[in-house]
């Protein structure tokens, strides 16, 4: 047969056979092909599917096993009309046959007629419903879609020939994306209209299969805006910083991330100015190409983000005097304060990608001339490691479209993204006019789009205080 058999139990759990092939006391006629299982570790041990395939049929409605007698001896006729059993019946395609599963425990079946079903997954309890003396897995391979057809032969992987009153351990392992908790960063405190702040969050591949942040062989893990039972929520989706879309936060930031290792998920969140301040929660779960990850046991993974946002405070009246003197005094003062200038210019404050680079931006909104600063690039997918980003700066609201650094700044990528250090000097030759500035940065690669991706506004605060 074409198709792989495993033994209808939990990875590395233990089946004794109690009748096999031709036994005497039932297994005749149809059954003759059939096994008889027990659990010398759990009575009502999960029964898992021995095979890829499709639920054809469920019952799992009675509760009650027994058998009647005539002329001391079981009358399997007159006992399976008095005592009906459960059972699950499902298709495999490979070979045109069924795998019947019988005297399932009552209520016990996890799937219904026509789902899909993976080797190894659960799909009942052990249970002694039916003609039956004790709980027990009755198991056949058969051709006909029935609920006791002719069994017909075939071999379990683990073993080419189970034999009654021998023990054998399942290797009917599952392929399953799984993931546990392992840590997260503090949370985040911002202010409305203040900086984007950067949140991370890590859990460890519990699963056997290998996690990726890429598509290519459909292994790719995100992080979402939701949970297991309820994917997708809207909740929190007001914090949005240049996430995957509007619920999927982030790809893992490995390129692989084997089984037991750690997967880190970091995205940005900020606050508009629209935000009322108050506290915000959101709810986070990794997800696979094969849907929503749970913990390892099969409970739900319940991991969250609360996110705290305060109102930005004003800068008050900073020119109280009457007579100036020419003094130059840097006053500095948290990220947080709002330059008053910056909602007045009417200039075009927004993010433009291009074909390489998904997102160029400052690591701050503000800042005081002279203060250390990143411009921060974010790649599209399949931008290799080592390409070469060049970064050119140019001031706002200026008619000149001439580069204002005439330093060559040029940044490495690693992992899609890069980070370049910078100092805002740049001003120690402007003839100073005004309060605050505005700049911008584009940024391209080496022998990529030719059209530059720019940044939003770094608003640099330059103040000269004159006083009596």
């Amino acid at each position: 047969m074409n198709t792989k058999f495993y033994l209808p139990c939990e990875f590395e759990k233990k089946l004794k056979c109690t009748q096999g092939n031709g036994g005497g006391t039932s297994h005749k006629g149809k059954a003759y092909y059939a096994y008889d299982f027990i659990s010398p570790e759990t009575a009502n041990f999960n029964i898992c599917a021995v095979a890829d395939g499709v639920v054809k049929l469920v019952r799992d409605s009675y509760s009650k096993g027994g058998v009647l007698y005539t002329n001391k001896k079981i009358d399997i006729s007159k006992s399976a009309k008095k005592y009906p059993a459960n059972y699950i019946l499902i298709y495999h395609a490979a070979d045109s046959c069924y795998s019947l599963y019988y005297h399932i425990a009552h209520k016990s079946a996890k799937f219904k007629a026509g789902e899909n079903v993976k080797h190894g997954e659960i799909i009942a309890k052990a249970g002694s419903v039916g003609v039956s003396t004790g709980v027990h897995l009755h198991f056949q391979i058969q051709k006909a879609k029935s609920s006791w057809g002719q069994s017909i032969a075939f071999k379990f992987e683990e073993n080419a020939s189970i034999l009654k009153g021998k023990t054998y351990t399942s290797q009917n392992k599952r392929n399953i994306f799984a993931a546990n908790y392992h840590s997260q960063a503090s949370y985040p405190k911002l202010t409305t209209a203040g900086p984007p702040q950067e949140w991370w969050i890590e859990f460890k591949n519990t699963g056997n299969i290998v996690w990726e942040n890429h598509n290519k062989n459909n292994r790719i893990v995100k992080l979402g805006l939701g949970t297991y039972s309820h994917p997708d929520i809207q909740e929190g989706r007001e914090l949005k910083c240049d996430w995957e879309s509007p619920t999927r936060l982030a790809v893992v930031e490995q390129e692989i991330v084997q089984p037991g290792e750690i997967g880190r998920f970091s995205f940005q969140v900020k606050a508009a100015s629209t935000l009322k301040p108050g506290k915000y929660k959101l709810q986070v779960t990794p997800k696979s190409p094969a849907g929503w990850l749970k913990q390892d046991d099969g409970n739900e993974l319940n991991c969250f983000v609360e996110i705290e946002v305060a109102e930005q405070e004003k800068i008050g009246d900073l020119f109280s005097t009457e007579k100036l003197v020419d003094v130059h005094t840097q006053c500095r003062a948290p990220d947080e304060e709002i330059f008053p200038y910056e909602n007045s210019t009417g200039l075009q404050d927004f993010v433009v990608p291009n074909g390489d680079i998904q997102l160029a931006s400052w690591d701050k909104r503000r800042c005081y001339h002279g203060d250390n600063v990143k411009m921060l690039v974010k790649c599209h997918e399949g931008i290799p490691d080592g390409s070469v980003v060049e970064i050119k700066v140019f001031e706002a609201d200026s008619i000149s479209t001439d580069d204002i650094v005439k330093e060559k700044i040029t940044g490495i990528i690693n992992n899609l993204k890069c980070e370049i250090p910078f100092k805002a000097d740049w001003m120690d030759n402007y003839e100073i006019e005004g309060s605050q500035y505005e700049f911008y940065f584009t940024a391209t690669l080496q022998g990529g789009d030719v059209s530059p991706a720019k940044s939003k506004f770094l608003y640099v605060y330059v103040m000269k205080f004159f006083f009596i």
